[in-house]
This record gives structure tokens, sequence and C-alpha cells, in this order.
């Protein structure tokens, strides 16, 4: 099935931050058209010259790299992985008649934006990682929200002060804990490789 365009308006020239002509656009390996991108500061879209195309708000894109592997594409793109609005997510207007071939089954569509100068695909990478930063994922924030709360709660609950006895009028020598060793740091952290050459999470 040929993934499912819509009529989309052009965003405001006032909230573009670039508009780039002559974009292949591909869904997995179907090429849907040659058409204007335009990446504004609420919105990312693609317009065919028939009016059909697409529009994603930012948090709907999870992940978005600059891809030069030919053995995953044949072509130098702009990489986007979209959760599916159809699904309740980021593809305004999507027809729902059947699930697509293209999209997983987790709600994730893999799109790629081929320009016919790779040399603009890191200017188009930047300012989608500038849009995209001016609209935080809401819950993302709420996951660290809950996350700071459960540490807080959890150092608290296994916080032991250290005992210390002492009688009036004695020398204070009494103490059980001096010869304890300290306790090693409940917090260890990794950091794993990127695949692509440049690549930000939504």
């Amino acid at each position: 099935m040929v993934f499912p365009l819509s009529d989309v308006d052009a965003p405001s020239s006032d909230t573009v931050r670039l508009r780039q002509a002559g974009i292949n656009f591909y869904v997995g390996n179907d090429h849907l058209g040659n058409g204007d991108l335009y990446i504004g500061e609420n919105e990312f879209s693609w317009i065919r010259s028939d009016g059909h195309g697409i529009s994603l708000d930012y948090p709907s894109i999870s992940l978005h790299a600059i891809s030069k592997d030919e053995s995953s594409f044949v072509h130098p793109c702009l990489y986007l992985m979209v959760h599916n609005q159809s699904n309740g997510n980021g593809i305004e207007n999507a027809e729902t008649e059947s699930q697509d071939e293209d999209e997983s089954e987790d709600g994730i569509v893999e799109m790629r934006f081929v320009p016919e100068d790779p040399s603009v695909l890191e200017e188009m990478f930047k300012i989608v990682s500038t849009c995209q930063a001016l609209h935080p994922d809401p819950a993302d924030s709420m996951s660290d929200s809950e996350n700071g709360d459960n540490l807080f709660a959890n150092l608290c609950e296994n916080f032991n002060p250290p005992s210390h006895q002492a009688s009036a009028g004695g020398d204070g020598n009494d103490h059980d804990n001096d010869d304890e060793d300290e306790d090693e740091s409940p917090f260890h952290m990794e950091a794993g490789p990127g695949e692509y050459e440049d690549a930000e999470d939504g």
C-alpha cells in the first residue's frame, strides 16, 4: 500500500526557517514524489505541486538524522522516524483505511527527504534541531519529573544516618561507625555510540 498523502497548505512565511525546493520524499522505499520542504517553527511540511503532502508536528518526530550510508539507502538524505498520527500522533489528516506496510507495529514510520544538492543536508538538520527544541514532548517532561521524585524517595528511604552515643559528662569517644567504609555510589551511567553521522532524539 502506498503511504497516503493529504491536502496540505503551505505554512506562514513568518514562521518558516527554511524552504527547500526539489526534495524527493520516500516512505520506506516508496517514492512519493518531488516537492517543496518547509521547515517551520511550528510544523515540518512537504508539499507537491498538486498540493498533496504531509505536515508533522515536532513532538511526533522521535529521531532525525543525516544518513549517508548507501547500504541502507541509495541517496544521502534527512532521515526521520515519525509516530503515525493516523493512530493519534504526528501525520495530519492521513487516511486510515488499512495498516501501511511501511509502518512498524509500534506505529513508527520511516521517512527520507532527499535534496537535489546533498550539501544542504547539514543546514536542514540543524534547523530541524532548532525548531524541535521549541516543542519539547510533554511526555518527556512528565517522565523526568516522575524519575526525579522516585529518586528522591529512594534516597530518603535508604538513608541511614551515622549513630553517635554520648553520656553526660563522658569524653565522647563512643562511636559505632568510626571504622565503616564509605558507601559506594549508587549511580552508574553508560553511553552508547550513535548509528548515524548526525542524529538527535525527539
